[in-house]
């Protein structure tokens, strides 16, 4: 009985033993090979990211905030670069500051090749991220002085309540506008992770140039 070689099978039963793989093992095996395979690989690629894997690089990324930061006294936004992880059985997420990145680029030839669609969706984050305590923000509303220019540019209202206050800083509205501002900054900036993200998976996939298996991958 003549043997066949794995180039030999039907794409019908090639593509079935490709969903038993990881992703990390598909790719490893078989990117780069030819044409057909990179077929054959776009079709186990998922059309949309994993939404609980992202919430989980979130909160992951939210808590290095919470111990990189400790008792920042400074005000800062950052460019972040989305970039995705091929994973031992699914696509992760890491966070890298842009001039992290970009340096990267210079040593690795896979974020090299994805850095032109990254580097075109980063998101501008900041340390409420996280969920801060009200007596923290306080100390950083009086200590920074960018931060209460930027409160006043984006959350006028809430900032308004603080700056009107005529009773103290403890008050229940000046507290809760503290709360209310975190919360809804916390919103906004996982919403444009999430949008982000999504749209940096769609180009990797549509690429023409097979970029999305130039992902840097981890087992």
């Amino acid at each position: 009985m003549a043997t066949l070689s794995i180039e030999q099978l039907p794409d019908n039963i090639l593509f079935k033993i490709l969903k038993y793989l990881s992703f990390y093992d598909a790719y490893k095996a078989l990117h780069g090979l030819n044409s057909r395979f990179e077929s054959l690989l776009s079709r186990i690629t998922p059309k949309t990211i994993s939404a609980s894997n992202l919430e989980d690089d979130m909160l992951s990324f939210e808590r290095h905030q919470v111990w990189y930061i400790g008792e920042v006294t400074q005000w800062n936004e950052s460019l972040y670069c989305l970039v995705p992880i091929l994973g031992c059985h699914a696509i992760r997420w890491e966070f890298l500051p842009l001039s992290s990145f970009n340096q990267l680029t210079q040593t690795s030839t896979n974020y090299r090749r994805i850095s032109p669609i990254v580097e075109k969706y980063v998101v501008r984050l900041n340390c409420f991220l996280s969920a801060w305590s009200v007596d923290k923000m306080k100390h950083l509303y009086f200590d920074s002085k960018t931060f209460p220019n930027w409160m006043k540019e984006n959350y006028s209202e809430l900032n308004k309540i603080i700056i009107d206050s005529n009773s103290g800083w403890y008050t229940k509205e000046v507290c809760n506008a503290f709360e209310q501002m975190n919360e809804l900054e916390k919103t906004r900036q996982k919403t444009s992770i999430r949008k982000q993200a999504q749209t940096i998976w769609n180009e990797l996939r549509e690429s023409q140039e097979h970029l999305f298996g130039d992902i840097p991958s981890f087992p």
